[in-house]
């Protein structure tokens, strides 16, 4: 607010020193305010009649009234030599004054000039006692501004939306403006209600009264460097219009007018307003920014803040390079429909999403799609690049939440820029990922029966052998009475032997430790040992003989096997059949003891090494596959 107070102040200062009365100022039924080589002084006589027949002395005879502004009025005409239509515009009779001719003649010479498709043809310039009289192309449709609510009359003229058809338009005008400029004219009076539209579409921009040259413009206008005063519609001014600055127009200035006539077409409304005169000059000279929202895209956002800069050197620098970002949006109305596509998708995906769905939905394919095509077709596109790094953002957090890091590393390295706290949670749940990874490693290699089983089955076979021959001596030994095993003689060697197998397992290579298998298997055959030691044990306490003591060791035989079945690999249960007959004919022959000990143990040896025995040629003896033809093994 304070800003605005002082424009205001700072504008009537200017008014000030150079001797303007705003109130003075008096805009014509148009709006338009004439700059000082147009102002209105007291007016002569002159009739309608007077003009109508110096108009039939030079064979145009005039008609009805096809239209009149604040200073003149436009006649249909006939050019009898030609059987053509004219429109005929001279000072309205009651208004007419030197200055307002002059006007009028300037304004004649400026269109008679201006040779270009989208200014109408001057074809004479009648000088008479009446007035002047500008015999031009007579344009059969309506001003533009009748068009700008009135979408069905658009609808006749044109396949296009509405509102791009009047881009194109705008994009029209331009070129001429362009023109006009290249030939050192200002118009200083854009606005719709000076474009006239044709019946069949054709566009001209009308109503030159208030142009002035530049520099290398005709000498015959009034020099933009000479106003003085304010000029122009105030609702479309630049700001340099509203100060009387005549030092500072140029082509600038018009194309302000233009995105003034743009922000009309955006929004609906004026670009400057208020409850007077002086109010909407005050606003032409302020040029407070506006907040047109999101509803209107980035690029139409972009032009028209450049096009409407508040500083001359800021703005748009010409007619043509507006008119060029004007089409360059109009050619990306391609691109912005896809991405608004993409736009409507991405609801869709995140309640695809949010109700459970995997990341690779219809909806995101399609959006990413939508996003892609429209970035291909305008790799600016900023709301397409936006919309896709939301969407991939969106379906990366997805995957994160699923803990899919592959998935989410894919999506990551779609994006443009890193997302650094979702590649923080990536490396996060990958390394979680990791852990557990390893550690079901272990847990299936610790579980792997076929891990090692050249190891297993080698040394179960040499078990086999060795017991049955270390049985066998035993046996013999004390059949010969050379060594007589009593049961404080077995418990003393089932002691030694626990000893020298504890020893053994402590220097064990490390290999043999390495699987949970071969843990529990080894700790198994070292519980049977001790299971033998308490039952010689039990025996000597009982006063037992050695033959039956050792008897009783058929049960370890059992336990040993039933283990392995339970806890490691099912298969080696099955050799029980044999064992439990072989551990019953211990007690039932117990003085054949020795030899069905060491044949059992050579059966148990034996069948642990077939079970076990190596189906492939992995590193270390592993079996690559493991069991071919056994249920899983247990954990």
């Amino acid at each position: 607010m304070e800003d605005r107070l002082d424009a205001r102040a700072e504008l009537e200062s200017r008014w000030t020193e150079a001797g303007l009365e705003v109130g003075d100022l008096v805009p014509d039924t148009g709006g338009t305010i004439a700059h000082r080589a147009a102002r209105l002084p007291n007016t002569l006589p002159g009739t309608a009649a007077a003009a109508e027949r110096e108009a039939e002395g030079r064979g145009v005879s005039l008609g009805a009234v096809l239209g009149q502004g604040g200073i003149g009025v436009v006649h249909l005409g006939e050019q009898a030599a030609l059987h053509r239509e004219v429109a005929v515009k001279l000072v309205r009779p009651e208004r007419r004054s030197p200055v307002l001719e002059t006007t009028l003649l300037r304004e004649a010479w400026v269109t008679g000039n201006l040779e270009h498709p989208n200014i109408v043809p001057v074809h004479d310039l009648i000088e008479a006692d009446a007035g002047p009289m500008m015999v031009m192309k007579r344009v059969e449709g309506v001003a533009w501004s009748d068009l700008f609510n009135a979408p069905e009359a658009v609808a006749r003229l044109t396949d296009e939306a509405p509102f791009e058809w009047h881009l194109r338009v705008l994009a029209t005008i331009c070129h001429a403006l362009h023109f006009a400029h290249a030939r050192g004219v200002l118009h200083l009076d854009l606005k719709p209600h000076n474009v006239m539209i044709g019946r069949f579409g054709e566009v001209y921009v009308v109503d030159w009264g208030l142009a002035v040259s530049t520099g290398d413009g005709p000498a015959w206008l009034p020099r933009a460097d000479t106003i003085a005063t304010v000029c122009g519609t105030p609702a479309y001014m630049s700001p340099e219009q509203a100060a009387g600055d005549g030092a500072r127009l140029g082509p600038a200035t018009d194309v302000f007018q233009l995105g003034a006539i743009l922000h009309e077409l955006v929004t609906g409304k004026r670009r400057h307003g208020g409850t007077s005169i002086r109010d909407a000059i005050v606003a032409a000279y302020t040029c407070a920014p506006f907040d047109y929202g999101d509803d209107v895209p980035v690029e139409l956002r972009e032009i028209l803040a450049d096009a409407m800069a508040r500083g001359v050197d800021d703005r748009i620098p010409s007619a043509d390079a507006l008119r060029r970002r004007i089409e360059a949006f109009l050619q990306h109305r391609s691109s912005r429909k896809l991405s608004d596509r993409g736009r409507a998708l991405l609801d869709d995906v995140r309640a695809d999403l949010a109700g459970g769905a995997h990341g690779a939905t219809r909806a995101f394919q399609e959006c990413r799609f939508a996003f892609r095509q429209a970035l291909a077709e305008w790799p600016d596109n900023h709301d397409a690049r936006d919309g896709l790094r939301e969407m991939l953002c969106v379906a990366a957090e997805h995957a994160l939440a699923r803990r899919q890091p592959e998935r989410a590393a894919e999506l990551l390295d779609e994006l443009d820029a890193p997302a650094p706290e979702l590649s923080a949670r990536l490396r996060a749940l990958e390394a979680e990922v990791a852990a557990e990874a390893e550690r079901v490693a272990q847990l299936q290699h610790d579980a792997n029966v076929g891990f090692l089983t050249r190891h297993r089955s080698i040394l179960a076979a040499i078990g086999g052998v060795f017991w049955l021959f270390w049985n066998v001596l035993c046996g013999y030994l004390h059949r010969e009475r050379i060594l007589v095993f009593g049961p404080v003689e077995l418990t003393i060697m089932a002691l030694v032997t626990i000893l020298i197998y504890a020893g053994v397992m402590v220097s064990r290579p490390r290999s043999m430790w390495s699987s949970a298998v071969n843990r529990r298997t080894l700790l198994l055959f070292g519980v049977g040992f001790l299971i033998a030691l308490m039952l010689w044990g039990q025996a000597a306490i009982m006063g037992l003989d050695g033959l039956h003591s050792l008897a009783l060791a058929g049960v370890t035989y059992c336990f040993f096997l039933a283990g392995v079945a339970i806890t490691v690999d099912r298969r080696v249960g099955w050799g029980l059949v044999v064992v439990v007959p072989l551990s019953v004919a211990m007690a039932v022959w117990s003085e054949w003891a020795w030899e069905l000990a060491g044949l059992t143990g050579l059966f148990v040896g034996s069948w642990v090494s077939w079970v076990w025995r190596p189906r492939g040629d992995g590193p270390m003896g592993q079996d690559p596959d493991g069991p071919r033809d056994s249920p899983r093994p247990r954990p």
